[in-house]
């Protein structure tokens, strides 16, 4: 803990975190296994290209991803 002005008090926390394999991925997250862009038309248009390549994998049943199971 920290004494601040006024009496308050602050505490900092730090955390990393590390995938599996020990790379670390602040600042990077959990990278998309398929891309689906989405332009200015299709959202003048109400379209979702997300969600129907999404709905296009399901019904398909496939996985977008390699599972580890």
């Amino acid at each position: 803990m920290m004494d601040m002005p006024g009496d308050g008090r602050a505490r900092i926390s730090t955390k990393r975190d590390y995938y599996s394999a020990g790379r670390e991925f602040i600042g990077v997250g959990v990278q998309p296994d398929v891309f689906v862009s989405k332009t200015v038309e299709d959202h003048r248009e109400g379209r979702d290209p997300v969600l129907a390549a999404a709905v296009a994998l399901a019904k398909a049943g496939k996985s977008a991803g390699k599972s580890s199971r």
